[in-house]
């Protein structure tokens, strides 16, 4: 009889063992895979929020500095300085322009990033306009307030994309810490378990003892 009874205790340990290996072994993966969120979350962060709001920062001071060449051509005098200097900031607006494509961009930045470029090609055709007119001067003096307006433009663009920026950027900050509380929370119940599971394990073990203690004194009575 107690030998049935022990076996039963051998077979519940054996099950709760086993139980306890399946649910380390799934918040293993389930810890994983948050972690795996956690290194994307905190890339995007820095890849394609803080490097495209560098990026950002750099269109505004170089279209700034291109505004005021084009306000002011005579400051860059002969022609072939302020075509050597227009191409310099047109090179750079370019490359950056490529970089910040390369981010990821939500549905409102690519609406907004579409403009931005709409805008740039505007300040383009304008640019080849005064660098082609046969009297830059007068030609300027009618048409300074069209790179007022597409500059403002540019402007407005740039600050919806940054502000942008900062909303996604606090949503990612919130899933973060999201994550790391889901993932503490997950360790915490890994150990209640475990220790739960020893206490009963404990018990068990407790209980086949006195069950085989028992078995000795039966026989030695009879």
């Amino acid at each position: 009889m107690s030998n049935r009874v022990a076996a039963r205790i051998r077979y519940k340990i054996s099950a709760l063992v086993v139980l306890i290996v399946l649910f380390v072994l799934l918040g293993n993966a389930w810890n994983e895979r948050k972690t795996t969120e956690l290194t994307r979350s905190f890339d995007s962060v820095y890849k394609d929020r803080l490097l495209a709001e560098s990026y950002l920062m750099d269109l505004t001071d170089l279209l700034h500095r291109e505004n005021r060449i084009l306000q002011h051509p005579e400051a860059y005098e002969p022609l072939a300085e302020l075509r050597t200097q227009l191409f310099a900031l047109d090179t750079a607006l370019d490359r950056i322009i490529s970089d910040y494509q390369d981010t990821y961009l939500t549905a409102a930045e690519e609406v907004w990033f579409t403009r931005l470029k709409t805008h740039l090609s505007r300040v383009r055709d304008l640019e080849q306009l005064l660098l082609n007119a046969p009297d830059r001067p007068a030609w300027l003096a009618h048409n300074s307030h069209r790179f007022d307006q597409v500059f403002a433009l540019t402007s407005t663009d740039l600050e919806e994309l940054s502000r942008i920026q900062l909303d996604v950027g606090y949503d990612l900050k919130q899933r973060s810490t999201q994550l790391l509380a889901n993932t503490s929370i997950f360790a915490k119940l890994q150990l209640v378990v475990v220790l739960i599971a020893g206490m009963l394990i404990q018990t068990l073990l407790n209980d086949a003892r006195l069950t085989l203690a028992k078995g000795p004194e039966r026989q030695s009575l009879n």
